[in-house]
């Protein structure tokens, strides 16, 4: 469901859908949607940047809201006992096709071009130098909507990108030697469990 009104787009899925999970994606700051489990997830390397708010900073609500959520965690591996996740490569999937190779396969070969739009590229071009690829790339804005010029490049090579940006390829049908990278979430913890206890309690 798409709305700048998060409350009234929860609203419309509780009256006329059978939904009865929601999950809104930077919903924090949207303070008249109820809500019944609170996340806040932050980057375990740049933390909260210069703690200032959007868009001068990484910052969506106050700092004290990070003791008042139901978790906080990090994304990356921390040093301390910290709650955090961690992303790992886990296969290749054709844009076009759908078709899907294990992450050791490397069906288009080890030579690419890479485009992306994402909030921290340089965690997936690390990524990807760590699977010992070599590339050109790209980086644009996040959420950025690509169009065919975006995507080409001075050689010709396959098109690498991540899952996010793949869904902002207007037509996927027209590349046809493109992939991206889907990743797997590695927890340490157990959030299912955090949410369904704070539910049924």
């Amino acid at each position: 469901m798409v709305d700048r009104d998060r409350a009234r787009a929860l609203s419309f899925l509780e009256r006329m859908t059978d939904c009865d999970i929601a999950i809104s994606d930077d919903g924090l700051q949207h303070k008249a949607l109820r809500r019944d489990f609170e996340i806040i997830v932050e980057d375990a390397n740049r933390n909260f940047g210069n703690q200032l708010f959007l868009p001068a900073g990484p910052l969506r609500d106050n700092m004290w809201r990070t003791k008042d959520v139901d978790l906080f965690i990090f994304s990356g591996r921390t040093n301390s006992n910290e709650k955090f996740f961690e992303l790992e490569p886990e296969a290749w999937v054709n844009i076009e096709t759908g078709q899907t190779f294990p992450i050791e396969d490397y069906p288009f070969g080890k030579t690419a071009n890479v485009v992306s739009g994402i909030a921290n590229p340089n965690r997936f071009l690390s990524t990807l130098n760590n699977l010992k690829i070599n590339f050109d790339y790209k980086v644009f804005d996040d959420h950025h909507y690509f169009t065919k010029k975006d995507l080409e490049f001075d050689f010709e090579r396959p098109l690498l990108t991540t899952e996010k940006d793949a869904a902002r390829m207007a037509d996927k049908h027209a590349i046809s030697n493109a992939w991206y990278l889907r990743m797997k979430v590695k927890l340490n913890t157990n959030i299912t469990k955090l949410i369904t206890e704070k539910i049924n309690g």
